[in-house]
């Protein structure tokens, strides 16, 4: 089940993707149809991350996007093309970034401190990055 935080946060998140979605079960988040920057390829996926049961003192660790993913034709650093572990979201098999937000610094009031917002500005970087 969700804490309390976890639920607040989704809230949050759905302010800027109303169209996530969320399997309670292992704590998964679907963000669908990302646009990324032009060299990548293909130029949107679903994005997919999961909370941790120790969250938010237990940071985010990677996100999975469809497999195939390349920068300027050239696979990216820190890719895996076909995710060990397969997240719960069917149709597609999965690759896997990995990686942290850093810094991770969450405080008690949500806005004032990371949040699932941070991880998925965080996200948003690494593919503004190239490489």
């Amino acid at each position: 089940m969700a804490s309390q935080r976890i639920e607040d946060e989704l809230e949050l998140l759905k302010v800027r993707h109303p169209d996530l979605e969320f399997v309670e079960e292992g704590l998964w988040v679907k963000l669908p149809g990302i646009n990324l920057p032009q060299g990548w390829s293909p130029g949107g996926v679903d994005i997919l991350f999961q909370f941790k049961s120790g969250y938010p003192q237990e940071v985010f660790y990677g996100f999975f996007t469809p497999t195939g993913m390349l920068i300027n034709e050239v696979t990216p650093q820190n890719y895996t093309n076909v995710a060990e572990a397969q997240p719960p979201f069917p149709g597609t098999t999965w690759a896997f970034f990995s990686g942290n937000p850093d810094p991770w610094q969450p405080k008690a009031e949500i806005q004032s401190g990371s949040n699932v917002l941070t991880w998925v500005q965080s996200i948003h970087a690494r593919f503004m990055e190239k490489l």
